[in-house]
């Protein structure tokens, strides 16, 4: 199971949808003998959620593909942010374009900046369009009819050149209000991009010590964590990076392998 978005965040999901997976998700945890999660919080809220004892679920965490996501040349960045009509400095936020991901708060947060960084950054949003984006779009076009540099790359990046753009950012944002992992933070992290991030929901648990962590339901908090962030010195930038690749260390995905593997063989040796 990814994550209980459907009961815990039910404004942030399709009403059918929520309505859909309320009903199959619990069947099928009920008939199940293993239960896999992608985190240690995650699993203790699925068993708790559905009353089930904790041996049954079973973390089995995803992995960051390090053949793909390291930093990039400055040529190479350069040649990516062109394609893409991206300019000077910016920050960088990934995900699904929906309200679950928080960008409107986002949006929010950045424009709040002090003027001597709005006026040279952009806040640069990649991902699909989702449900409910609308509502994402018209904060994008009220910021930009402001005067603010937002730029919404939606479903136009493709994944071959994600990591030039996370490698070129000043920082990277993830302030998603609920998830059951979070890949975008480990991703900027191999990248040597230091993270901002939820403190809510894994994210805790999945950014370890290499993120600033913000609450992610209050602007004024995403606004001081990207200003604490963007004026960092370069000593503590550096340290934050270096613990951002020893955090992405623990999640690979032949470690993952073996522990799904692990838990199947569990269930397997309990039936016979």
């Amino acid at each position: 199971m990814h994550d209980l978005s459907f009961d815990k965040v039910p404004d942030s999901v399709d009403g059918p949808n929520a309505v859909f997976l309320r009903r199959g998700v619990r069947q099928s945890v009920e008939r199940s003998d293993l239960v896999t999660a992608l985190t240690a919080t995650m699993a203790d809220e699925i068993a708790e959620h559905y009353d089930i004892g904790r041996s049954k679920v079973q973390v089995v965490s995803c992995g960051t593909d390090r053949q793909r996501f390291y930093k990039r040349s400055d040529r190479e960045v350069d040649a990516v942010k062109r394609a893409y009509g991206v300019f000077g400095s910016y920050v960088i936020t990934v995900g699904n374009i929906e309200p679950r991901k928080n960008q409107v708060r986002l949006i929010d947060a950045f424009c709040a900046l002090p003027r001597d960084l709005t006026d040279r950054l952009t806040l640069v949003l990649v991902g699909a369009g989702a449900w409910n984006e609308a509502l994402i779009h018209a904060r994008v076009d009220a910021a930009l009819a402001a005067g603010f540099r937002v730029k919404l790359l939606l479903g136009s990046v493709a994944d071959d050149d994600l990591p030039a753009l996370y490698s070129g950012a000043e920082c990277s944002v993830f302030v998603s209000v609920y998830e059951g992992f979070g890949m975008p933070p480990l991703e900027s992290m191999a990248c040597q991009t230091p993270v901002v991030s939820s403190r809510r929901s894994v994210m805790p648990e999945v950014a370890g010590d290499a993120a600033l962590l913000v609450d992610p339901l209050d602007s004024a908090s995403v606004t001081a964590g990207l200003t604490e962030m963007l004026r960092l010195d370069p000593v503590s930038r550096h340290d934050l990076v270096m613990r951002g690749l020893r955090n992405v260390d623990r999640y690979q995905w032949p470690t993952a392998a073996r522990a799904l593997l692990g838990a199947v063989r569990s269930v397997g040796a309990a039936r016979s």
